[in-house]
């Protein structure tokens, strides 16, 4: 391979999105992603035999994703450097299309500080420290727009199949993708063949749909009261506050700076037309709009990893246009980059949820909750005792894959004798953690900002003696982690 400087952009590329896992290969799974190891250890010790999910497992997603990670586990181990290690053709996959996109779209100049704007997506690192469908989500969307770029039917129908088998979004975003090349590229409508044996690549996907629902009963709406009703429509007031959270998302965690500097570059008048900058807005916009035209009737409010793909594709916009402005200005580069950087120390006080899973600040966690389990321990406090919320309701098992049997209660002020908060937990409103500082004792605390644990004892009595022994016994076994 000639190191021409396109190559040697992907290059880097790799070696940065590679070097997130590498350096926390023993960091556990954190947020959705628990439930890709609670999926892949099913079918690991059900032998692969079947690829439909138990209901409390079924969320209704393709299963490409937890099948990989069982495969990887069946020849390699279960354990968290080879769930980590499994990313790395995905993330060296998604750096090649990443830069044959960005040498497409923006103009020769650019092309070095607006790989670098897209890479500094604080979503982007984070997700690569995890086992993250998303990263693969990324990859073949931007593959789907390559190929159809190169007038490739056999890349599009291999990327196609493995954009749809990703999630459910991965469906969802390819109504946006298919407008989006027939407004864009109008000498492309009537390449028949080429379309016929590229969106073939669907067949797969439609047929494993139509199999699920032959066996379970069910299309997009899961039975298991885990996900059902985040499939359930909600009110005006509920479609207004998705929108609004969709938006705040478009400005949170730096991209404000971006649309501040796209307004002066507009302002000052130095706005300049371009081809690659009409068809990066349009490819945005039309992917935003569709997608988020499927979460807005819904009560489960998009998170801010569902935007990933377009949030990089508003980063490459939007410093080409920035660049185009003041092409000798390289601060402005450095600046850019900067405010996105700026975004993993976005933290917002509680009552505003936090995309945890998008940004690096999340990764001191484990230690604290490994801390906080290992003092109840030695305080002999059972979990079932201790209240909390999303994400730290799962065992070790799950996150750690060990053998932890460790699972707390899920927060209720009236029941629980003991709560561990952490601003983690989104679920925990303001109201709930103004009583628990007014009223509840703080018995230990974890960790400092942004990722902190506090500990909460209810300050009444309570008949801990009435523990029954064969239950302590069992929560307190020796605690099998080296």
């Amino acid at each position: 391979m000639p190191l021409t400087l396109q190559n040697k952009a992907f290059l880097v590329a790799s070696v940065f999105l590679c070097l997130w896992p590498l350096l926390f290969l023993n960091n556990p799974f954190f947020w959705d992603t628990v439930l890709f190891a609670r999926q892949a250890d099913w079918y690991l010790h059900s032998g692969l035999t079947s690829w439909i999910l138990p209901t409390d497992l079924d969320a209704g997603h393709p299963p490409l994703w937890p099948l990989y990670l069982a495969a990887g586990w069946a020849f390699a181990g279960q354990s968290l450097w080879v769930s980590h290690l499994l990313m790395l053709p995905i993330l060296i996959w998604l750096a090649w299309e990443l830069t044959r996109f960005i040498w497409h779209f923006v103009e020769e100049p650019f092309r070095v500080p607006v790989l670098m704007a897209a890479l500094a997506v604080p979503g982007l690192s984070a997700q690569a420290t995890l086992f993250s469908n998303d990263i693969l989500m990324v990859a073949a969307f931007l593959g789907v727009v390559n190929s159809v770029r190169a007038q490739s039917s056999s890349r599009l129908f291999f990327t196609l199949v493995l954009l749809s088998f990703s999630s459910l979004r991965g469906i969802l975003v390819i109504p946006g993708l298919l407008l989006f090349f027939w407004l864009a590229y109008p000498e492309k409508r009537k390449t028949w063949a080429f379309w016929l044996k590229g969106l073939s690549g669907l067949l797969p996907v439609v047929g494993w749909l139509l199999w699920h629902k032959l066996q379970t009963g069910w299309l997009t709406h899961p039975l298991s009261a885990n996900w059902s009703h985040q499939h359930e429509f909600t009110d005006f007031d509920g479609w207004i506050h998705n929108m609004a959270s969709i938006g705040f998302r478009f400005v949170d965690q730096g991209r404000i700076f971006l649309w501040l500097l796209i307004f002066l570059v507009w302002f000052t008048g130095k706005w300049m037309y371009h081809a690659g900058n009409q068809r990066l807005l349009l490819l945005t916009g039309l992917s935003t709009a569709i997608l988020s035209a499927f979460f807005i009737p819904f009560h489960n409010p998009p998170g801010h990893r569902y935007f990933l793909a377009e949030f990089i594709l508003m980063s490459i916009w939007a410093m080409q246009v920035i660049l185009q402005a003041w092409p000798n200005k390289r601060w402005i580069s450095g600046l850019t980059i900067g405010a996105l950087l700026t975004g993993h120390l976005w933290i917002y006080p509680v009552g505003i949820a936090k995309g945890w899973d998008s940004t690096l600040t999340y990764l001191s966690w484990a230690d604290h909750r490994d801390a906080a389990v290992q003092y109840m321990k030695e305080q002999r406090i059972p979990p079932a005792y201790c209240g909390t919320a999303f994400p730290l309701l799962h065992s070790g098992k799950y996150t750690h894959l060990n053998e932890e049997v460790w699972q707390f209660s899920e927060i209720d002020l009236s029941r629980n004798l003991y709560v561990l908060y952490s601003p983690l937990c989104n679920g925990i409103s303001a109201e709930t953690l103004k009583v628990l500082r007014r009223e509840w004792d703080l018995e230990k605390t974890w960790g400092t900002w942004p990722v902190y644990f506090e500990l909460y004892r209810n300050p009444e009595q309570f008949p801990m003696e009435e523990v029954q022994e064969k239950e302590m016994a069992f929560l307190f076994m020796p605690d099998p982690r080296p």
